[in-house]
């Protein structure tokens, strides 16, 4: 385990491959491109993303990007979670007709779609097709996004996920904030890096032309000039089958009426939180941007709070509180008096 930044091999002939499927995605991916000045050497994959991703892909290519979409986003439904097993076959013409038309080049992956146990489904393809692999975190708690349940994993082994990552000498580094997390095994390609470290080191032009594709003008200043006392971000937990949108909803209400005693709340929701929340005196703002941003221009808080999150780490507060890091596997929760909690 090493801590450093991004240290990529940047000599020879290589094309970067960024596969992007979420706002999380394309926000990290853009840093790095930026931070390391390969813009002309990056591609930018949408990979099955929901219209308003794609809709950012000519701003992106305007500034000079090259983006490539791919494949629209699959339904929720068996017909949906079919097309998803066979989205792989696809993937792998994709990506052989990228390897021709670049013929003298190194394909590098940059992947976002792992965990601590495996490499999802969706990316085993280009995982095995390209000659140099990078992993980077989906979030300051990506070491608790998988389960022990056998089941699942073995579920997961009989479609196709690949275990063994760590193990192979095209796999160089993993990026991630808490390497200390992750199992031994993987700590020896870990390398700790802050998102927000990364983007402190790229010029302010190039931070107002990233912050400006998410976030309008009108809407940063707005957030800049305001005085919240604490934040609440939301997770998907209906959209992704944990719990229904009926308890989802009553969960944020009452975890909002409980930390509203503590001053004025903004709530945050998770970009794939479909929800339109509306609870009184909570101000509510776009879910379809990085909660990172909200570190990036700068706004201070109190407190701020979560349910199974990352977005609360990186949060400049005095108290972040995220509410068991479990919950997606024993559905717990307890409020906590922010009293009880050293700043």
């Amino acid at each position: 385990m090493s801590e450093n930044e991004l240290n990529l091999d940047l000599t020879g002939n290589k094309k970067y491959l960024f596969i992007v499927s979420t706002y999380y995605h394309l926000l990290y991916s853009l840093i790095v491109i930026d931070k390391l000045k390969i813009i002309n050497k990056a591609i930018i994959l949408l990979r099955y993303v929901p219209e308003s991703i794609r809709n950012l892909a000519e701003q992106l290519k305007d500034k000079g990007y090259n983006v490539v979409e791919w494949g629209e986003p699959f339904k929720k439904n068996i017909i949906g979670k079919i097309k998803y097993l066979f989205s792989v076959y696809q993937d792998r013409v994709f990506i052989k007709k990228i390897k021709k038309e670049n013929p003298n080049s190194e394909l590098v992956l940059m992947n976002f779609a792992w965990n601590a146990r495996h490499v999802y489904y969706c990316a085993k393809v280009y995982f095995e097709l390209c000659d140099i692999v990078y992993f980077f975190e989906e979030g300051v708690n990506s070491f608790s996004n998988y389960t022990g349940n056998k089941l699942y994993m073995t579920i997961k082994k009989v479609i196709g996920d690949k275990f063994d990552f760590y193990t192979e000498e095209k796999l160089k580094n993993i990026f991630v904030t808490l390497p200390e997390k992750y199992p031994i095994e993987l700590q020896i390609k870990m390398v700790k890096v802050r998102l927000l470290d990364l983007w402190e080191t790229i010029d302010f032009a190039t931070r107002n032309n990233i912050l400006t594709l998410f976030v309008s003008e009108k809407l940063l200043k707005e957030l800049k000039n305001s005085s919240f006392a604490g934040i609440v971000y939301t997770q998907p937990l209906s959209e992704d089958g944990f719990i229904s949108e009926k308890e989802k909803v009553q969960l944020y209400r009452e975890l909002c009426k409980y930390y509203s005693k503590y001053g004025s709340l903004l709530l945050k929701p998770h970009p794939r939180d479909t929800t339109t929340y509306e609870i009184e005196d909570v101000k509510v703002i776009d879910r379809l941007w990085p909660s990172e941003i909200i570190q990036f221009i700068g706004i201070k808080f109190h407190f701020a709070i979560g349910i199974c999150t990352s977005a609360v780490n990186g949060t400049d507060a005095d108290i972040r509180v995220n509410l068991n890091d479990n919950y997606l596997n024993d559905r717990k929760i307890e409020w906590i008096p922010l009293e009880d909690l050293n700043g």
